[in-house]
């Protein structure tokens, strides 16, 4: 039977999945935008354009949206524009090899600079090399012809980001900024366990090395919620309320984290000159009290919920309790340890104060929606051109690892267009449907080579250790999800399996792509086998190529990380 302490966790994950950047909202999301153009080509008898919507919006779609109102409107932005340009550039670039073998390296240098943008930039670099590959690979020969891709491309682009704006539109306004409040609350709580680990004599005690990566964890936390709202606590004006409160806790927050890590010190001293059972004892008790702490305003910042305030004031509370019982143990026993115990007592009371702090800060604004939080005047600033600048200039910085990378990932990337011209081609250039051109096949790219570049992008990473893991895990996924999909679009009712299967491998992609990447890989294949149809109908042999061309494609990318400008994991 479930325990309390068991069934308290339970209730709280779910608090945190709920209030967190969820992962199912994300998989929802992605759904949203790709199944409805599937179902109205369905109805509607254009499958063709139908598919290019979907594909379309799929890229944008797997852009995660992280930061305040003005970020993931410029982030959609740019999205929509990336998509547009690279299907158009691609299905021009497809009808000449040299053309589109410069256009392979230059998509895939572009891919490894948009590191230099952080987990922004690796949405973006999705909307334009997954585009510029597919085009490239169904390239047009009239302007008429692209002009009706384009115009399905973006008709899909712009549903993906009605669907993105309509899932973030009705949140509160600080919402995603208590967010990465909340992460650091649930780092020092972390950080706290680990401190307090083995102080009741039951299990050995934390390693130096242990506690310093909780404090690793801690910084990145702090790093995460500067890079995504930069204002910080004296750049914001009073009259700003919310965001002046919420700089305020998290500069709080950043303090907790400096005042426990000192608290530990203090007590791993008295640890060695006490070594009293009850001292550790209380100690124990003080450290979880405060791990508690932690836990709780974690949960209060993302519900902001009354009664999450009364427990975390209650947690306060008991660790004054324990604070005033080491200090009646220490002053009667240990006398010569009085430097020792007033150092504890104002970290301890530095603590509980910023915590109470964090509290009022949390309780002044009155949070408002989205849609109603922004002016005309406001929403227009979003897009001024020097947050244009600011991003250029982040792309191309020349840091030395990121352009490393890029000319790493961009000729791997020419290396598996070549592989697929050779190894790959076919003479079928023309695709019909209904006695109509529906598109032309690039002549190196008919037996679905595409997807040797395609892979190869996707499994480059800036390390080789970290290559090499993805590689392994992408080649696995892939192999079943390709063999599960083909057999699933064999079933009767093709059409109507292919929806399910594309809504439900939404959903679980980005649900495991956050927990296990090699069942993430099965789902993106699944994913992809539906989204990818051109044909009518599927083969062994297009099963098969398929799954050699994932594997050239790791094993190019894993061999490129290795021997091309390496870099080696620390």
């Amino acid at each position: 039977m479930m325990n309390f302490r068991t069934a308290i966790q339970v209730v709280n994950n779910k608090v945190r999945s709920e209030y967190r950047e969820p992962a199912w909202g994300w998989g929802i999301r992605v759904a949203l935008s790709v199944t409805p153009p599937l179902i109205y080509g369905w109805l509607y008898g254009e499958s063709h354009g139908a598919e290019w919507m979907a594909i379309a919006a799929e890229c944008v779609s797997l852009v995660e949206l992280k930061g305040n109102i003005g970020q993931r409107i410029r982030l959609l932005l740019s999205a929509f524009a990336l998509g547009l340009l690279s299907c158009l550039a691609g299905s021009f670039a497809g009808n000449f090899m040299l053309v589109n073998l410069i256009g392979m390296f230059l998509v895939g240098g572009m891919s490894g600079l948009f590191k230099n943008l952080g987990d922004r930039g690796m949405g973006l670099a999705l909307s334009m090399y997954i585009l510029y590959i597919i085009s490239s690979a169904y390239p047009v020969r009239t302007g008429a012809e692209l002009g009706e891709r384009c115009s399905w491309v973006a008709m899909g682009v712009g549903w993906a980001v009605l669907v993105a704006l309509c899932s973030f539109l009705f949140i509160r306004s600080g919402t995603p900024y208590r967010r990465t409040i909340a992460a650091i609350w649930k780092s020092l709580s972390s950080l706290a366990a680990s401190a307090g680990k083995g102080w009741d004599g039951q299990q050995a005690r934390s390693s130096i090395r242990e506690i310093y990566l909780k404090e690793k964890e801690v910084r990145s936390t702090i790093d995460a919620s500067l890079y995504l709202f930069e204002e910080t606590a004296d750049m914001v004006q009073k009259h700003q309320k919310n965001i002046y409160a919420l700089t305020q806790s998290r500069k709080a927050a950043s303090l907790v984290s400096l005042h426990l890590i000192q608290l530990s010190e203090t007590a791993a001293t008295l640890y060695n000159k006490a070594n009293s059972r009850q001292l550790n004892i209380l100690m124990h008790s003080l450290f979880r009290s405060i791990e508690l702490t932690g836990s709780r305003m974690e949960i209060y910042l993302l519900s902001l919920r009354k009664e999450e305030k009364i427990l975390v004031i209650s947690r306060i509370e008991r660790i004054r309790k324990i604070m005033n019982m080491i200090n009646d143990l220490v002053t009667t026993s240990f006398p010569h340890l009085d430097r020792e115990l007033a150092q504890l007592v104002v970290l301890t009371d530095r603590i509980s104060k910023l915590v109470e702090r964090s509290l009022e800060l949390l309780e002044q604004p009155g949070e408002k929606r989205v849609f109603s939080s922004y002016s005309l005047i406001q929403t227009l600033y979003i897009l001024h051109p020097r947050y244009l600048k600011q991003n250029l200039r982040q792309l191309f910085n020349p840091d030395s690892q990121t352009t490393r990378y890029a000319l790493r990932i961009g000729v791997s990337t020419l290396v598996g267009a070549i592989i697929a011209y050779v190894f790959f081609n076919d003479h079928s250039v023309i695709q019909e449907s209904d006695n109509r051109v529906v598109a032309r096949l690039s002549p190196y790219f008919t037996g679905h080579g595409y997807w040797v570049p395609f892979t190869t992008i996707i499994v480059s990473q800036p390390y080789f250790g970290a290559t090499l893991k993805k590689g392994i895990q992408r080649s696995l996924g892939t192999i079943a999800g390709i063999i599960v999909g083909t057999l699933l679009l064999t079933l009767p009712f093709s059409s109507l399996t292919r929806i399910v299967l594309v809504f439900c491998s939404s959903v679980f992609m980005i649900y495991f792509l956050r927990r296990q990447y090699s069942i993430a890989t099965f789902f993106i294949t699944l994913l992809l086998v539906g989204l990818l149809t051109f044909e009518p109908h599927f083969s062994p042999d297009l099963m098969i190529t398929r799954i050699a061309c994932t594997i050239i494609g790791s094993v190019l990318a894993i061999v490129a990380g290795f021997v091309l400008l390496p870099a080696w994991d620390k």
